[in-house]
C-alpha cells in the first residue's frame, strides 16, 4: 500500500467566500485572491440570504463580508456565521471606518476588520493572519 505524505513546502490553500452586493468589487477582489498561490475564492454572495447557503455548500475557511449588506443587524449576522455549521472565520471588508463599528464587529466574532479603500497588500496580509488563527486590524 503506497503512503502519501503531506508536502509542507507547498502553501496551504485557504478557501474564501466573498460576500458583497457590488459585482465589480467582488470581481476585483476575486482576481486579486485567485492570483495568490495560497488563496482561492470558492463562492460569492451578492445578498445576505445567499451567505448561509454558500457557507453550507462550500464550507469556506474565511467569509469576507461587507457589514453594510448585513444591515439592520450586522453584529447578529456575524455571530450567527461564527456559530454556524461551517463556522468560518470572518473578515469584514467595508467602507465603514467608525470605531464603534469596529468594536462591535470584533465583539460579535469578526477576526479582522479592513477598509475597502485600503491597499491590496493589507487585505492579503489580513486574510493570511486570520487563516493562521490570528486577528487583524490595520494600523
Amino acid at each position: 500500500m503506497p503512503y502519501h505524505y503531506l508536502d509542507l513546502r507547498e502553501p496551504m490553500t485557504t478557501s474564501v467566500l466573498l460576500a458583497d452586493p457590488q459585482p465589480l468589487l467582488r470581481m476585483g477582489v476575486a482576481a486579486l485572491l485567485d492570483a495568490q498561490p495560497d488563496l482561492r475564492v470558492v463562492a460569492e454572495a451578492a445578498a445576505v440570504q445567499q451567505i448561509e447557503a454558500q457557507c453550507a455548500h462550500h464550507r469556506p475557511d474565511i467569509v469576507c463580508v461587507d457589514i453594510a449588506m448585513l444591515d439592520p443587524q450586522p453584529w447578529d449576522a456575524i455571530a450567527a456565521l461564527r456559530r454556524g455549521h461551517a463556522a468560518p472565520r470572518v473578515v469584514v471588508l467595508t467602507h465603514r471606518a467608525g470605531e464603534e463599528d469596529i468594536y462591535r464587529a470584533i465583539s460579535a466574532g469578526a477576526n479582522a476588520y479592513l477598509l475597502k479603500d485600503g491597499p491590496a497588500d493589507e487585505l492579503l496580509h489580513g486574510l493570511r493572519t486570520v487563516r493562521q488563527g490570528g486577528s487583524y486590524l490595520p494600523p
